[in-house]
């Protein structure tokens, strides 16, 4: 038995799997790169109109609770405890749907699905 043939034989075999498992790594890490790369472009993007959002809001109500509160002198404490529920109210919603925003697929769920599919595929 010729164990020298890279061809064949022992020695080709494992040279071909080893070759095989470089492969499969490398293609592995290529992909968990590139979805760390989208998962932080998604977060610096989210932060951006996340930030954007806050700002903007809170310069629109200070203006608006300003001028009701101006428009209405006389009954100037309804118009805030008014102003104060509706902004409890607000709070709240923004909270339910921030979180039902961020529910997200998991990072790294394609790498992970990718990992167990050759883990099933080498214990057959």
């Amino acid at each position: 038995m010729d164990f020298q043939n890279a061809n064949g034989g022992l020695v080709g075999s494992v040279r071909r799997l080893t070759d095989s498992t470089i492969a499969l790594l490398k293609n592995r890490a290529e992909l968990a790169i590139l979805e760390l790369q989208e998962e932080k472009a998604r977060l610096i993007s989210a932060s951006l109109w996340g930030g954007l959002f806050i700002f903007s809001s809170l310069m629109a109500v200070m203006a608006m609770t300003c001028t009701l509160i101006f428009l209405f002198w006389d009954q100037k404490l309804n118009v805030a405890i008014a102003l104060l529920v509706l902004y409890l109210i607000g709070i709240v919603a923004a909270f339910f749907l921030l979180k039902r925003r961020l529910k997200t697929p998991a990072p790294f769920a394609e790498t992970v699905a990718q990992l167990k599919k050759d883990r099933a595929w080498l214990q057959n």
